[in-house]
């Protein structure tokens, strides 16, 4: 990855680089996904299954089938535990799914 100026700022070790519309890159190594910043800083080390950018600050990733929340520097803020995950951007809410039962998560 090159900035405007030429200036290498993201080495080329990546299978797989794309855009996020509101700023920043999802990275993909072999089969992982992990996420850089608009300068190219690693934020999120590519050893996810998925990754999903909220556009709040926080990243849903699953690993190994199971689901957690990540700050967008890759701080473990909900434990990867949970079968699903989802973010009510309206209601500003965590739900979870645990042995097929849901439950609203507090953030710490």
């Amino acid at each position: 990855l090159i900035d405007a100026r030429g200036k290498i700022v993201l080495e080329c070790e990546h299978d797989n680089i794309s855009r996020l519309a509101h700023g920043g890159f999802l990275l993909q190594k072999n089969t992982k996904i992990g996420m850089a910043n608009n300068e190219g800083r690693l934020m999120i080390l590519p050893r996810f299954d998925q990754v999903a950018d909220l556009n709040n600050g926080f990243v849903i990733a699953s690993s190994n089938g199971k689901f957690g929340l990540l700050s967008s520097g890759g701080m473990s803020i909900i434990p990867m535990i949970y079968e699903e995950l989802v973010y009510d951007p309206i209601n500003d809410i965590y739900l979870a799914a645990s042995a097929s039962k849901w439950e609203e998560i507090t953030m710490p």
